[in-house]
């Protein structure tokens, strides 16, 4: 009689858990494969090398105190880029999730950028529901001699950890190119050259 129970509650407990996978039409909201090296340049002729080291993917819960817990899809970019506390002649890569594609309890997807460069670190708010992210004002620009029209530019209204040197103001992500610009204040600028 226990063996039944048991055997009713698991099976009770497995049909009640249910998991909200990522669209495969929303992958289309990264631009990236996880291959790309992406070069910037700086307007005061400094470069900076970002290696895109793969993809990763997995399944967790949204809260895993919930008896029946709806678990979620997320997927993410990895990128080793220089470490962007070190100045000077101090130099050191370290790989961390840049891009990340997720979904919420609410069956809803979300981007999340993640950007750190050399002396470089955007602490803004760039966690965005998808359709909020598609209603976003898109601004064109001219990027080696292509014209984007569909950037979008992420500020970091509430400057956070403004007093830092590697304050990154606003980040301008294109749909179609991924990051293809970022300024930090005192009017230093970095362009995607490649």
């Amino acid at each position: 009689m226990n063996r039944i129970f048991i055997f009713l509650v698991s099976i009770s407990f497995f049909s009640s858990c249910r998991t909200n996978e990522i669209p495969k039409q929303d992958y289309s909201l990264i631009p990236y494969k996880g291959n790309e090296v992406l070069i910037f340049e700086s307007n005061k002729g400094e470069t900076d090398t970002i290696f895109l080291a793969g993809t990763k993917s997995f399944i967790t819960a949204t809260d895993p105190l919930d008896i029946f817990p709806t678990k979620a899809e997320h997927y993410y970019i990895l990128a080793r880029s220089s470490d962007p506390s070190l100045r000077g002649s101090k130099h050191r890569y370290l790989t961390n999730p840049m891009v990340e594609l997720s979904m919420s309890e609410n069956n809803e997807t979300y981007l999340k950028i993640d950007f750190t460069a050399k002396d470089a670190w955007f602490y803004g708010d760039s966690w965005l529901k998808k359709d909020k992210l598609m209603a976003k004002p898109k601004i064109s620009m001219e990027l080696n001699n292509e014209k984007l029209n569909d950037v979008v530019v992420f500020e970091d209204l509430e400057k956070h950890y403004y007093d830092r040197t590697n304050h990154v103001e606003k980040l301008y992500w294109s749909l179609s190119k991924g990051i293809v610009r970022f300024e930090k204040k005192d009017n230093e600028v970095w362009e995607l050259k490649k």
